[in-house]
């Protein structure tokens, strides 16, 4: 933890038999200081990649409890958490 946060990164990989393809789901959670409200926040970022082709399958990033500021999975986007773990629950659990 330092005067501006700190964070902790976690990785789960998965392999998702019906797509052939190993994925991976990337969270950092922790606080960050919001340059617009100058004052530390908790955020939390998270990424679905194919591990295979390096290539990103959805984000999201989001402030202390707020919408998102980020949220998408392929061609999807959602306003919520709960929107994006639905979207990412097909690929984390074939």
């Amino acid at each position: 933890m330092t005067a501006d946060g700190g964070a902790r990164a976690k990785f789960v990989g998965h392999y998702n038999a019906k797509l052939g393809k190993c994925l991976y789901l990337e969270t950092v959670s922790g606080t960050w200081r919001s340059p617009a409200l100058k004052r530390i926040l908790p955020r939390q970022m998270q990424r679905l990649a194919d591990a295979g082709e390096s290539k990103d399958l959805g984000k999201f990033d989001a402030w202390n409890e707020e919408p998102p500021v980020t949220c998408w999975v392929q061609d999807k986007s959602c306003a919520s958490k709960q929107e994006w773990q639905q979207l990412i629950s097909p690929y984390l659990n074939e």
